[in-house]
């Protein structure tokens, strides 16, 4: 390259050149570790405080910024990578997404709910009562949350079918214990709300050293409540953490705006097994309604001694029944893109369930009746939407519900791009902003779609007119459907969602007695890939296997038992070329 070549190099270029290289060092670095720490997990504690002290004196030569200092560093010590490829393997696989493009055809039992099982998990852990609970979704985040509380002396199992029990009056006590949660916030705070109320220490730890957002938040809202939380990694976001608590709790306690709301939830499970009476105001609770609607239903169901007046909700020490009858709710979150499958193929979709009389849930119906679509859960133990594929968006584009949880924003997001997929006019949902927050992922999945996002919120059609960088790199920028990391489950499933609607395959033509050439050949639409579809199926265990049978959504035999089991795939890493002595 000439240096007149290299001056008209845009610098946006040079940019993502050096990014690449800070992925190279980064896994290099995590390959260094690994090789220091041999057998063990971590390097010796010792190595561990000699790297953090002389990155942090580094940092402090070039900038003030505590983020620097402390989260990056942290990111970099719990990113993961995959495997390295064995000799002569396909260096980089990931799931294509390509379902058969034909109308639907969907009649099945609805996913439960997972968040509502674990809630009424930690209310019969605490309470020692036997019980049983069938059929539910054994997910990992359900199956992590009996786990925690068995940890914490409770005598919870499943039976391999989805059904959970507690066969002896045992409940969880508060001893000094380490308790895993798993890779859910939920469980943590569920297991945390119910520390709170007794004199006790704990540690609570992950698989993956979980970050939590809100987190700061929690601990310096702590204190008020008698007790404090110790990152046992400086720094950190998130876990691993010790916990320290008195057991002596304000009357009333007023939660500030920024606490999480499962935090607050964790502590309405916990408060019937207080041995006070504890009021809790949540007049500067944003999300104040949501909290009522889902946990005051549920303690009133189970005969704990709840009063609601206005913003506040009193809670005194109860015996916990629990109703041998009581049946799970639809778990909106997964049926939502279960649906969703209408507007990308046509056809229709039946669940069978109850769906639940939450805020969030009524939020995404509201999403599905601005596309023209006419969701019905009228019926007592039916769900059911019918109709065309989505091609027409309303005058404005969708708008937003207030009530629809961050983490779905994806549906009105997915739902946009659907027009856009087969070749209609599409635009952004309302509020969309350029390179903002919560707006950044909904580009970078726009991108995983083919398609872009003009400044004015105008979805089309991905044109990539940047040169691609390295040649070696599969699934470059020169790709518009590039292997994509979702986020999120939701996000993976909305991505899965897209890949039905997307323009269909052509195959290069072959000229009559010989080989096509570039000239003649059709252009190829790259199907959609995912490069971490196991987050998808740790949520919802049949939902690739269904998926895949589609139109009609069958899972597998093997997965209609629901074993709780971390799913993995064939997915392995493009390594850096470093010298020998770094692997």
């Amino acid at each position: 390259m000439s240096d007149f070549e290299t001056r008209k190099r845009p610098l946006r270029d040079t940019v993502c050149d050096i990014d690449a290289d800070i992925i190279n060092l980064i896994m290099r670095r995590h390959n260094m570790l690994t090789r220091m720490a041999g057998r063990k997990k971590n390097p010796g504690s010792q190595d561990e405080k000699m790297i953090r002290e002389d990155w942090e004196a580094r940092v402090a030569k070039v900038s003030g910024d505590p983020r620097l200092s402390g989260l990056f560093f942290s990111l970099m010590e719990e990113a993961s990578f995959f495997p390295k490829p064995a000799e002569g393997a396909v260096k980089r696989q990931a799931f294509g997404l390509s379902p058969r493009q034909e109308p639907v055809s969907i009649d099945m039992k609805a996913p439960l709910a997972c968040r509502f099982t674990r809630s009424l998990l930690a209310l019969a852990a605490a309470s020692g009562q036997p019980f049983s609970l069938g059929p539910t979704l054994m997910n990992t985040p359900v199956y992590d949350c009996m786990q925690a509380f068995n940890a914490m002396g409770a005598e919870l199992s499943d039976d391999g079918h989805g059904t959970i029990s507690a066969p002896s009056a045992k409940r969880c006590g508060t001893p000094d214990k380490v308790i895993v949660t798993g890779c859910s916030s939920y469980n943590f705070y569920l297991a945390l709300g119910h520390y709170l109320g007794h004199p006790s220490r704990a540690k609570f730890t992950s698989d993956s050293n979980l970050p939590l957002s809100g987190l700061d938040a929690v601990d310096a809202f702590l204190p008020k409540l008698g007790a404090r939380l110790v990152h046992i990694i400086p720094g950190s976001a998130g876990l691993p953490v010790r916990v320290e608590c008195s057991g002596l709790l304000p009357d009333c306690i007023v939660f500030p705006a920024d606490v999480p709301f499962e935090f607050i939830e964790g502590m309405l499970l916990a408060a019937p097994f207080y041995d006070v009476s504890v009021t809790f105001d949540l007049s500067e609770t944003p999300q104040r309604d949501r909290i009522v609607r889902r946990i005051v239903p549920l303690l009133q169901r189970v005969q704990a001694r709840v009063e609601v007046d206005s913003e506040k909700i009193h809670i005194s020490p109860s015996k916990i029944i629990i109703p041998a009858d009581f049946s799970l709710p639809v778990e909106p979150e997964l049926a939502i893109f279960l649906l969703a499958l209408v507007p990308a193929l046509s056809g229709s979709v039946t669940l069978r369930g109850n769906w639940p009389d939450t805020p969030e849930a009524e939020a995404a119906m509201q999403v599905f009746t601005q596309c023209g679509l006419k969701p019905d859960t009228s019926a007592d133990g039916i769900i059911s939407l019918k109709g065309e594929k989505l091609t027409k968006l309303p005058e404005g584009g969708i708008e937003i519900p207030g009530d629809l949880p961050g983490d779905w924003l994806c549906l009105p997001v997915l739902l946009s791009m659907l027009p856009a997929l087969a070749g209609q006019p599409a635009r952004m949902p309302r509020g969309y902003v350029p390179c903002q927050a919560p707006w950044v992922t909904a580009e970078s999945f726009a991108r995983a779609c083919g398609l872009d996002i003009d400044d004015d919120g105008n979805i089309v059609e991905r044109r990539e007119s940047r040169p691609r960088r390295r040649k070696e790199e599969e699934g470059s920028l020169e790709n518009p459907h590039s292997i994509w990391i979702a986020p999120s489950a939701p996000w993976a499933a909305a991505l899965a969602v897209a890949a039905c609607a997307r323009p269909e395959i052509k195959e290069p033509e072959k000229p009559y007695g010989q080989h096509a050439s570039a000239a003649s050949a059709k252009p190829v639409t790259p199907g959609f890939r995912l490069g971490n579809p196991y987050i998808m199926s740790g949520l919802f265990p049949g939902f690739w296997n269904g998926y895949n049978n589609l139109p009609s959504f069958r899972p597998a035999k093997e997965e209609e038992v629901h074993k709780h089991r971390r799913i993995r795939t064939n997915v392995t890493a493009v390594l850096p070329e470093i010298d020998e002595d770094d692997l």
